[in-house]
């Protein structure tokens, strides 16, 4: 799908595998939409265009990300042995300075969430930030146990 026909996009659909309830859905599509957002300008990190959260399913509207994920690249042996593997991973560490810059933290970098574009020789462009976190914010502490330990 092509944006304003200057550029392809690629749509985002929220699935409920965990069967979270709408309202929660739509909280984790809003943590991802505004972490994309506020992401530094880089090459390496996606663009935001657009989010629907007017009812289920959710949708994130981001550039369109690229041919193949760093774990299909890896298993296509053809493919691997063309792919200049020590500049993807500069590229890559470069696309998490710059998310680290914007003051969030991934939470979820692998090989499925990094696509490589053929058409800029195999640059990396990390992707699904719906587990981030801002740098300096807390996870909510768990209770500790009541009672007393037995030996």
């Amino acid at each position: 799908m092509r944006y304003r026909s200057r550029f392809h996009v690629a749509v985002k659909t929220s699935t409920n595998p965990t069967k979270l309830s709408d309202n929660n859905l739509r909280k984790v599509a809003l943590k991802e939409a505004r972490a994309t957002s506020t992401l530094e300008a880089c090459v390496y990190l996606p663009h935001l265009i657009g989010v629907c959260l007017d009812e289920p399913p959710f949708k994130l509207v981001i550039q369109y990300g690229g041919d193949i994920t760093v774990l299909k690249a890896t298993q296509e042996r053809a493919l691997s042995r063309v792919i200049p593997w020590m500049k993807v991973c500069r590229e890559m560490v470069e696309g998490v300075k710059a998310i680290h810059r914007s003051n969030i933290i991934h939470n979820d970098l692998k090989d499925d969430n990094v696509l490589l574009r053929k058409n800029m020789a195999f640059a990396p462009l990390i992707i699904d930030f719906g587990k981030t976190q801002e740098l300096g914010a807390t996870k909510p502490q768990r209770k500790p146990p009541v009672g007393k330990l037995q030996q």
